[in-house]
């Protein structure tokens, strides 16, 4: 799927104003003015994102009006990825962004010693993939994340790549969320 995201420069533009706008609808011939590029390529590229999962569309009148499909599995990820393109990463708001260069704010550190304990529990290695730190920098992550109600007990720890970490954000999978935990 990610061939079909960023092969075009047009697509790559019109993701930018579609992720860091998530809740904006889009119409062509605005995003046209917006990315500097014709209707029918913005169109055409529309469509291709369409395709991916990406945007949904809604009649209003003549036009067609565009917006974020934040329901989109990878749409996060996405986000993290032209955020840190653009040297940018959201506040705990998650509305405002500030460049990576002012002072970050404060993140609470794992009490001393557990972080190495959930790593050797499970043995060095991502518990999904089994990726190592050799292959990818390990991190100790919160299935529930602290923002929403999670502890640093060790049944809420596990080990991730840095990878995954980054692009899971503060998510919490719908499995955790069936088994009661939240």
């Amino acid at each position: 799927m990610l061939e079909k995201i960023f092969t075009s420069k047009i697509r790559v533009k019109l993701l930018e104003e579609f992720l860091l706008k998530p809740n904006e609808e889009f119409h062509i011939r605005e995003l046209s003015r917006m990315i500097k590029s014709t209707p029918i390529n913005v169109q055409k590229e529309l469509k291709n994102l369409q395709l991916a999962g990406l945007l949904e569309s809604r009649h209003l009148g003549n036009m067609i009006l565009y917006k974020l499909r934040k329901e989109s599995s990878i749409v996060e990820g996405l986000k993290m990825v032209f955020l840190h393109a653009k040297n940018e990463y959201p506040t705990k708001e998650g509305i405002q962004y500030r460049r990576m260069t002012e002072s970050k704010p404060y993140k609470k550190t794992l009490p001393k010693g557990i972080r190495h304990e959930v790593l050797k529990r499970d043995d060095f290695r991502y518990v999904e993939c089994g990726a190592t730190n050799k292959q990818s920098p390990l991190q100790v992550d919160h299935i529930i994340p602290l923002s929403k109600g999670g502890t640093d007990e060790l049944d809420n720890l596990r080990t991730l790549c840095n990878t995954c970490n980054i692009s899971k954000s503060d998510l919490v999978h719908s499995s955790h969320i069936s088994e009661g935990r939240i």
